[in-house]
């Protein structure tokens, strides 16, 4: 199975409703598939953490379904 993301894609975080860029990614065999983002957050700081896969919404991968 492959990746839903690709590296560097720009995604939202669906409920934070901010986007971020795919830093990394971890597949499991028992768990959801990971990314790692790098995002600024509202109050401007720097944020790099794991999101799973389906609280992430990027335009081209709709565009590619």
């Amino acid at each position: 199975m492959s990746f839903k993301f690709k590296l560097n894609e720009t995604v939202t975080i669906i409920a934070l409703n901010q986007t971020g860029t795919i830093q990394d990614r971890a597949q499991y065999l028992t768990g959801k598939d990971m990314y790692q983002l790098h995002y600024k957050a509202a109050d401007g700081r720097a944020i790099t953490t794991w999101w799973a896969e389906d609280l992430l919404h990027s335009e081209s991968a709709e565009a590619v379904r």
